[in-house]
């Protein structure tokens, strides 16, 4: 889970229906991890035949760090209220093991 704040500058093209942005950010991210550990409860002898049943632990963690967003798109001007808006945001957390993730977004917006 990522938590961030952004800002959003718009480019204002002269004349024209294309408008456009660049957004950029940060904030913190959260991430869970949950693995299963198996372990055999009893060693036997080769050839000894006994049902043992494992035990299986359930160990999870979790880690909150920086993330940092980035990205742009355009909208593009169907009427004086009404746009369609495409954006590719790139996300960027920073943990003990860092993840990059990619969003492509699209939309209508309306403006008042």
């Amino acid at each position: 889970m990522i938590f961030t704040t952004n800002i959003r500058v718009q480019l204002q093209m002269p004349a024209t229906r294309v408008a456009p942005f660049f957004v950029a950010g940060g904030g913190a991210g959260n991430v869970r991890r949950v693995v299963d550990i198996t372990v055999p409860v009893l060693q036997l002898p080769p050839g000894v035949t006994i049902p043992i049943r494992p035990i299986t632990q359930h160990v999870t963690t979790s880690a909150t760090d920086l993330a940092l967003r980035i990205g742009g798109g355009v909208d593009v001007r169907l009427a004086a209220h009404v746009a369609i808006s495409a954006d590719l945001r790139y996300f960027r957390l920073f943990s003990e093991r860092d993840l990059n993730m990619r969003q492509f977004g699209a939309g209508v917006r309306y403006r008042f």
